[in-house]
């Protein structure tokens, strides 16, 4: 966790002195250098002075990231991210990034783990049952729709054991049998690789949280799960040539062009404190169904952003074109 002290003595001789907590109040650092000491490892050592409950200083990069720079003891060096996606200050609820990132990792293993057990269950289906009609297909998606909302809403239920592992459990049969219920129509293993190209996606996500020489984005991640769904769906049509059009075509439209991405932007969401989550670093189990607790979350923005809000902005603009006059 990150240590902060009061801010009555800071002074230009006392460089140890601690800096406020940025993330949890309304400070906010304009223009300054900013230590933070994490575990004992970091220390201040920038000289900054209050003014007008604004702290100033030197040595904020143009992209908005604070420097924390390691003592002669060791630590590696790392930047505290200042500016989310939304402009606002980003506050994570684990502050500590050790922590934060172990816990992300914890979230995408369990994923991994999900899509694992559902390929021996599509391979059931691909078996043992004929095509499944389009109404059933249907009404899988709306039981399973229907339980997310409720998983949504009731989230504080499901939070703690065993009901977590349960709710877990449910969202892996109800998505094992959604695949499986699609995969009857191809009748063939190709059905398999796209959840295999979800695993690669996922595995490659923790990989990549591993290293700290390049920043873990969200556009970084993004980019690199698109990548190897591009490079997955390319080696399926060299392998699977022989097989028809509509086996090719579900392989490109299946879940892995947005699954992962979307795992990457909610997990963003999530520790960013945008879902009010109040998440603990043991609660991976919790946070691995908030993904697809969050999905009709995410529904709504899509509305909200591409209908409701112009419609809104319609309205008021006929509004004012009754009422306003030409000269």
């Amino acid at each position: 966790m990150y240590e902060y002290g009061d801010n009555s003595g800071v002074n230009a001789q006392n460089a140890n002195t601690m800096v406020p907590n940025v993330m949890f109040d309304n400070t906010m650092p304009e223009l300054g250098k900013m230590q933070v000491q994490e575990g004992g490892n970091y220390h201040c050592t920038s000289q900054v002075r209050r003014k007008n409950n604004k702290f100033i200083g030197n040595g904020m990069d143009m992209g908005g990231n604070v420097y924390i720079e390691p003592r002669a003891d060791g630590g590696p060096q790392q930047t505290m991210p200042i500016y989310a996606i939304d402009a606002s200050v980003q506050q994570f609820e684990i502050p500590d990034p050790i922590l934060r990132r172990t816990f992300a990792r914890k979230v995408f293993i369990t994923l991994v783990l999900q899509h694992v057990l559902t390929l021996p269950v599509i391979e059931i289906f691909i078996l043992f049952f004929d095509p499944i009609s389009h109404p059933a297909i249907q009404g899988v998606r709306g039981v399973m729709f229907c339980l997310l909302i409720a998983m949504y809403f009731f989230s504080d239920m499901r939070r703690y054991p065993p009901v977590n592992v349960i709710a877990f459990a449910t969202v892996t049969f109800l998505l094992a049998v959604e695949a499986g219920v699609l995969a009857t129509w191809l009748n063939s293993q190709l059905a398999i690789f796209p959840h295999l190209i979800v695993i690669v996606q996922l595995l490659s996500i923790v990989a990549y949280s591993e290293q700290t020489r390049y920043k873990f984005t969200v556009i970084n991640a993004i980019l690199l799960v698109l990548l190897v769904s591009l490079a997955g769906h390319y080696l399926i049509e060299i392998v699977f040539s022989s097989f028809s059009l509509n086996a090719i075509a579900y392989a490109l439209l299946s879940l892995t062009t947005y699954r992962a991405a979307y795992i990457v932007y909610d997990m963003h969401l999530m520790l960013s404190g945008h879902h009010g989550y109040n998440l603990q670093p043991h609660e991976y189990i919790f946070a691995a169904t908030n993904i697809y607790a969050d999905m009709p979350n995410l529904l709504w923005r899509i509305i909200k952003f591409f209908l409701v809000t112009p419609l809104i902005k319609m309205y008021h603009f006929l509004v004012g074109c009754c009422s306003a006059e030409v000269c």
